[in-house]
């Protein structure tokens, strides 16, 4: 068990005296107004600016609500989670645990106390350990001892204190980073914990690397089907003959890649900066000497306002882009200030497709079935019926009419499609007597192709934060090849 707790005056509560010893600084960071900009602390899934693997920060105090709505409900790139206990009285606000994501973290419930505020989770694994935060305890004197002779705040007082059971916390330091009245506390101890492995594989295509010459040509080579051929032999053809060229032109790849999510606001300027910054703090760091960290200092506080300036301007430039198109506007504001509702992992099994679209079925076959009963109409004396026109003759659209829509149409992707839109657009007249043949031959029949009728089905949630596992909440979005869209034009 490892308890981090916020001392008042070197003071602790008579349940943690009895349960385990003081033994070395936490690791814990006031969050206050003018450092709010740069918390959370900079955690990395490797190692640290000191060489150690950082995996956790616990803040405490935590003006929750300095913080940037984004960073509160978004994760960034570097602080994957956080859980925030907010104060209803006095300063403060609360305390947050910021972990990376790759953990897996399970918080525990606890009763609710109104002279501190506390916040506890459990890291599973071989030897379950257990991680509490508290902040303003009571204050029965602490022990004589405190094992810890390093102040942790700028003016030299012992405020951040961990207690260990069954731990030997190593590596203990102190670091003034600059950014608030407390020190950066960090400590090492081993433990085995369950790792979510976020890394995935995908397949892709490098579709930028095609030859459009190569692919013209090779389009050029594939046989116009007869007249005698059906419409269904017909996209059957287009869709192999298509498919495999694009094979042997880019062939799919498969790679294990692991997404961070990327400040769209981070420049190179800042970039830059940042380099710069950790240059002044390694100088710093080897001479020790005062001009070298007023440098330091002075580059941190410019760093700082670099930052506020350029996500004010990212976001300026994205609002007066799109004036007057609200539904850009509330997708910028939800993107913002809303966390993305992910599916489950296993909803992306096979069985669980098959059964989502047997329930997409089954829904269809129902309503189809449910007899709606017609309103009664009053009765009036019939209408005399307009001159009839006999639709006699039915024209197909030429081949300049084809060509116009699919260059007017939109690059949407369907992974049913053989050939991306882009590419198709890209060699459009090597490829337009293909689609003109399937399109005349399906308008002369009256029939359209089986293939043409299957869609791409993606569910989505019908309410933000709805259960997906109950597969009323979802919404199916159908997507069909580029092909049945222009027949439908």
């Amino acid at each position: 068990m490892v308890l981090t707790y916020k001392a008042i005056n070197v003071t602790a509560p008579t349940y943690l005296q009895e349960l385990v010893r003081p033994h070395a600084p936490a690791r814990a960071l006031r969050a206050t107004t003018s450092a709010g900009r740069l918390v959370p602390p900079s955690l990395r899934a490797g190692k640290g600016r000191t060489g150690k693997s950082q995996l956790f920060s616990v803040l405490a105090p935590l003006w929750w609500n300095d913080l940037p709505a984004g960073l509160q409900s978004q994760s960034p790139a570097s602080a994957r989670d956080s859980r925030p206990t907010c104060s209803d009285h006095g300063r403060g606000g609360g305390i947050a645990v910021i972990h990376h994501k790759k953990w897996k973290v399970l918080p525990l419930s606890m009763p609710v106390f109104s002279s501190f505020e506390h916040l506890a989770f459990t890291l599973p694994g071989p030897t379950p350990t257990v991680i509490a935060t508290f902040y303003h305890p009571p204050k029965p004197h602490i022990l004589d001892s405190i094992n810890s002779s390093t102040s942790q705040h700028t003016k030299g007082h012992t405020l951040d204190l961990i207690c260990c059971s069954g731990l030997t916390p190593s590596n203990c330091t102190a670091d003034d980073l600059h950014v608030s009245d407390h020190f950066l506390i960090s400590f090492s101890t081993a433990l085995c914990l369950s790792r979510i492995k976020s890394s995935h594989f995908i397949s892709f295509r490098n579709l930028k690397n095609i030859n459009i010459d190569i692919l013209c040509s090779n389009i050029d080579n594939i046989l116009i089907p007869v007249c005698s051929t059906t419409s269904d032999e017909m996209i059957t053809h287009y869709n192999i003959s298509l498919n495999n060229i694009l094979n042997s032109l880019a062939p799919v790849k498969t790679r294990s890649v692991s997404f961070s999510t990327t400040a769209p606001w981070y420049t190179p300027h800042l970039r830059s900066l940042k380099t710069k910054g950790r240059q002044l703090e390694r100088l710093y760091k080897k001479t020790g000497l005062a001009i070298h960290k007023e440098m330091y200092i002075t580059h941190i506080r410019h760093y700082k306002d670099s930052i506020t300036q350029a996500k004010t301007n990212h976001y300026s430039a994205q609002i007066i882009s799109n004036e007057g198109n609200t539904k850009s506007l509330f997708t910028l504001l939800n993107r913002t200030l809303q966390s993305p509702d992910f599916l489950p992992p296993h909803l992306y099994s096979t069985d669980t497709c098959n059964s989502l679209m047997q329930f997409f079925n089954d829904n269809q076959l129902r309503l189809r079935q449910t007899p709606f009963p017609s309103p009664a109409l009053p009765l009036l004396s019939p209408a005399p019926l307009p001159h009839c026109q006999h639709f006699s003759s039915f024209q197909l659209p030429d081949d300049l009419q084809i060509y116009d829509l699919i260059w007017k149409s939109k690059p949407s992707i369907c992974q049913l499609d053989p050939l991306p839109i882009t590419l198709v657009k890209s060699c459009l007249p090597s490829v337009l007597p293909l689609i003109c043949t399937i399109i005349h031959s399906s308008l002369t029949t009256g029939s359209v192709p089986s293939s043409l009728k299957t869609a791409a089905i993606t569910p989505i949630l019908k309410k933000p934060g709805s259960d997906p596992n109950n597969y009323n909440n979802l919404r199916p979005i159908s997507n069909l090849p580029f092909i049945s869209k222009i027949l439908q034009t």
